[in-house]
């Protein structure tokens, strides 16, 4: 039976999704903010969705929507913190952590 939305389910289920959340790992203390741009060289691939101080890694991590095509695992990006400042860091697999069994 047809749904709200039930078209671009299917065009996803065809041909994929155009963004997908990924985790960053940040150098140093600075952590990045929700909207601050993520670029890989001087493109801009995605945008910040949260981003924290994590005590367990002791380190900034965030979580990004980067473009599909992008995303790989320890590829270095950039977030964009203002005007000629980024903030360093490597894509990561979600989730950051995975507790030991």
């Amino acid at each position: 039976e047809p749904f709200i939305g039930m078209e671009a389910l299917q065009e996803h289920a065809k041909n994929g999704v155009p963004r997908m959340l990924t985790g960053i790992v940040l150098d140093g203390r600075r952590s990045a903010r929700q909207g601050m741009p993520v670029r890989i060289g001087d493109d801009v691939v995605g945008e910040v969705t949260s981003a924290c101080v994590s005590p367990t890694l002791e380190r900034p991590i965030a979580i990004a929507l980067v473009d599909t095509g992008k995303i790989e695992e320890n590829a270095a990006v950039r977030v964009e913190a203002g005007a000629d400042r980024f903030i360093e860091g490597a894509m990561t697999s979600l989730p950051f952590y995975k507790a030991g069994k």
